[in-house]
């Protein structure tokens, strides 16, 4: 099979849930409007097939034949510029539904179950002038045996995912995508709650918040919302490479269990959909698994920190890899739906409070080993990050679990105002981030807003505060948020006056015995 085949190919096969075009047709289509990609459309347009317009406001501009009045004319006409094949195959698959008039128009396209009646529904339709467009297209399935393709729709390809477009409306790019982008990267992140790949995009799109990203996976999808041609803000390293010269990509589900809790089975499958859809991108750029970054690369935050806390970045390296080798030679890619539970702890118990890593160790084997949390390991041994290596000794401590965590902390009082982009998640019990315990999924103090608190709590390596919401009318229940990392060494007042939190503390109160709030919708109403 042919490189531009094969690089098309996944795209093709994952547009049919959709758009219901065969990908023989879809195929042969490209084939012959493209010129197998030769075409001037396709070279500096990623125009596979001829559609005409503008996509988010990029066109191209070019003379073309077309058959008028029993004739060939040439004409000048304005085409679609696309980022990426990509987006060329599923705007085509869209193309035949965009309007009611096309959805009727086109019926006997969307009917036709075999690839010769939808190509001559195709001609039929009024879709192509060529008078001979519906055996063109025949002839290149029958002589490129494309017909195979159609089977991998029906169960025998394990495509785990389909991929979707619910684009940020253009009128939202001064704020969430401002910079046209020549991408040199592909980092990864992992997302802050458990919602799926749709309400993390349109969540993103529901709001002016300067935080933005490409695209969101997760078990069954992969959403895009940001053209590859356009930067996101997600890295944040401010005007560098990150955020103005990366695509950014959101895997989904990441607080099932916890923040490092066990992988849930819909996590390691869109984990799984990642290293495949990952492996799309490079190869569509010409790039190799030296492009892939982790969020933590280019501002040190922990993320994404549930692929770090469980050691899994290597083998994602490597699983995109595989995905490529195969691609590359023609075979289809092995998705495998992963494990339903999360992997094992190989590592073994401490003895008397000392673990001595072994060559496959990861953090999280070795607290899952000794009912500890990666979080205290770090802490307890003044870890910057999860990466650990044979030979090193590690002090290993059990948390225990016999106390009540709403009791825990002390009662100090304050104002907290979000300054952090991605805002601060609300959990409805008490501290301790446990995906249950989520309000919901749009449970995040946004920033710039406050609220205030009267009680603080250090569990589990971040500091909590637990609160009631600063809005009249709203809930009178407590609820618990946590509001930055506990840093070795370093105390909550020191924290905050180093700016070390996801916000600001004002009007500190703490005094144990005067502690609490006067007013909780009134800004700094702290005794």
């Amino acid at each position: 099979m042919s490189s531009f085949l094969n690089s098309i190919k996944v795209h093709v096969i994952a547009a049919y849930g959709d758009s219901k075009i065969l990908p023989s047709v879809t195929v042969a289509q490209a084939i012959l409007e493209s010129a197998r990609g030769t075409s001037e459309l396709a070279r500096n347009a990623n125009n596979l097939f001829g559609i005409k317009g503008n996509y988010n406001g990029s066109s191209y501009s070019i003379n073309t034949k077309e058959y008028l009045n029993g004739q060939w004319t040439t004409v000048k006409a304005e085409f679609k510029k696309y980022p990426s094949y990509r987006e060329s195959i599923l705007d085509h698959g869209s193309f035949f539904t965009s309007t009611p008039w096309r959805t009727q128009n086109y019926k006997n396209v969307l009917n036709a179950t075999d690839y010769k009646s939808q190509a001559r529904a195709l001609q039929s339709s009024g879709y192509a002038t060529d008078p001979q467009y519906a055996n063109k297209l025949i002839n290149l399935i029958e002589s490129e045996g494309l017909a195979t393709w159609d089977n991998d729709t029906k169960g025998n390809v394990n495509m785990s995912y389909k991929i979707i477009n619910m684009w940020t409306p253009s009128s939202m790019f001064n704020v969430k995508a401002p910079y046209a982008m020549n991408p040199k990267y592909l980092t990864i992140h992992n997302t802050g709650n458990t919602a799926s790949a749709r309400n993390e995009i349109s969540y993103m799109n529901s709001n002016w918040n300067q935080t933005s990203y490409h695209v969101a996976i997760d078990e069954n999808e992969v959403v895009q919302a940001i053209p590859f041609n356009r930067n996101a803000w997600h890295a944040g390293d401010g005007q560098g490479q990150g955020n103005r010269a990366s695509i950014g990509v959101e895997i989904a589900r990441s607080m099932d269990n916890g923040y490092s809790g066990s992988m849930s089975e819909r996590y390691l499958q869109g984990q799984e959909n990642a290293t495949l859809y990952s492996a799309h991108v490079l190869l569509q750029y010409g790039w190799g698994t030296d492009r892939l970054r982790q969020h933590w690369h280019w501002s040190r935050k922990d993320c994404p920190h549930k692929m770090r806390a469980h050691g899994y970045w290597d083998w994602f390296v490597r699983r995109v890899q595989q995905h490529m080798d195969a691609i590359k030679g023609g075979a289809s890619s092995g998705v495998s739906k992963p494990t339903t539970t999360a992997p094992k702890a190989n590592a073994q118990k401490a003895s008397n409070g000392k673990y001595t890593v072994k060559k496959g160790d990861t953090l999280w084997g070795i607290a899952t080993a000794n009912k500890t949390t990666v979080d205290a390991l770090k802490s307890l041994n003044n870890l910057k990050s999860a990466t650990i290596q044979p030979g090193q000794t590690l002090t290993v401590k059990k948390v225990s679990t016999s106390r009540d965590r709403s009791t825990w902390g002390w009662h100090w009082s304050g104002t907290f105002t979000v300054t952090a982009n991605e805002g601060v998640a609300v959990y409805a019990a008490g501290p301790g981030i446990k995906a249950k315990n989520l309000v919901d999924k749009a449970s995040f103090l946004a920033k710039g807003t406050f609220v205030n608190f009267d009680h603080l709590f250090m569990i589990d390596g971040y500091w909590w505060i637990r609160f009631k919401y600063a809005a009249k009318g709203s809930s009178t229940a407590y609820f618990f948020a946590p509001i930055g990392r506990k840093l070795t060494g370093v105390g909550f007042a020191t924290a905050n006056k180093r700016k070390q939190l996801w916000g600001t503390v004002t009007k500190l109160n703490a005094k144990e015995n005067k502690s609490g709030v006067t007013n909780w919708h009134v800004k700094e109403a702290v005794k």
